[in-house]
């Protein structure tokens, strides 16, 4: 999600070829904040076959073709857009700046990483939630201390998504949770891979909607572990269903770890997975733009032409699934 700027491109100080002058015409602004996008013209007498770039694409890229271009602003920094031909060129310097009150580069980052496909399956990577619900069941031989990290862990969620309500429930369930020897793990779950102390498989409709899940926490281990167990394949569920050595602190953490709470970035990623702007269904470009866009106060208001149509995976139901093997 991107809200455009509509300006001409500014000169720069390039040598130009003989016979051909190349000119970016001047910008109100050479100043873009973290998901706008920015409208460049060119200006060309002679010959040639014009071509838009960036020096550093990670904050910011330019698209066009012939003397018109896009630039997307990506992260905070500075990069140099350029416009060459065969013998003639000129750049623009652009300052790209956080959006106060939006989410860090290095989130969404994270949740690129994090947010599509899976450990275990062969699931494509589109954007992937619960429309509803999810109602979590108890099975098996709970401690005292798992129900109550459980309920913690609901209760986080709760606090960090806005258009689902997870809860514990008695009958009716979209989840089921069973705390069991993990010799038992296959009976429970014919998809379970051997070898993993807590483990989950999610079900989506065709739609890319998540409709059903199944969380296995091995009772063969402490209660510490459990713990970690507990919170980390109960979010994995929402629909976050990789991990990552990226961060130590991580619920997502690919080694063997003990964390029981979020870390900041953890909850950035629950809170834009269940934004209502993120589509379910979009591709991995559609989300990363659209939360780029966003503010923690609502999204960034868009121009009609700005405003993209996110291209909706609709596939057909399948599954796919994650575990935590201990190390």
């Amino acid at each position: 999600m991107s809200a455009a700027v509509s300006v001409a491109l500014g000169c720069g100080d390039a040598p130009s070829g003989p016979g051909t002058a190349l000119e970016i015409v001047e910008p109100a602004s050479t100043e873009l904040i973290v998901g706008e996008t920015l409208s460049l013209e060119g200006v060309m007498s002679g010959t040639g076959t014009p071509a838009w770039s960036s020096a550093d694409t990670s904050v910011a890229e330019a698209t066009g073709s012939s003397l018109s271009a896009i630039v997307e602003a990506r992260r905070p920094g500075r990069t140099a857009i350029e416009l060459r031909t065969e013998d003639a060129r000129d750049s623009l310097e652009l300052t790209v700046v956080e959006r106060v009150g939006g989410y860090p580069a290095a989130s969404v980052d994270y949740y690129a990483e994090i947010g599509f496909g899976a450990e275990y399956g062969s699931a494509t990577r589109v954007v992937r939630r619960w429309a509803d619900g999810p109602r979590v069941r108890i099975n098996g031989t709970p401690t005292a201390a798992d129900l109550t990290t459980l309920e913690d862990v609901v209760a986080d969620i709760d606090r960090l998504t806005t258009t689902v309500d997870m809860s514990i429930v008695d009958t009716l369930p979209t989840v089921e949770v069973h705390f069991a020897p993990q010799a038992s793990f296959s009976d429970i779950l014919p998809s379970y891979v051997p070898g993993n102390v807590g483990f989950f498989t999610v079900w989506w409709d065709a739609s890319q909607s998540l409709v059903q899940a199944v969380v296995l926490v091995s009772t063969g281990i402490d209660q510490t572990a459990r713990n970690h167990i507990i919170r980390e394949e109960v979010t994995q569920i929402l629909g976050l269903m990789r991990d990552s050595y990226r961060y130590p602190e991580s619920i997502f953490q690919q080694g063997w770890t003990l964390v029981d709470r979020y870390a900041p970035i953890d909850e950035d990623l629950i809170e834009m997975l269940y934004r209502p702007e993120l589509a379910i269904g979009a591709s991995p470009a559609d989300a990363v733009r659209t939360l780029r866009g966003l503010t923690r106060n609502g999204p960034v208001a868009l121009t009609p032409e700005a405003a993209p149509t996110p291209r909706v995976h609709a596939g057909v139901a399948g599954s796919a699934s994650g575990g935590h093997p201990r190390r």
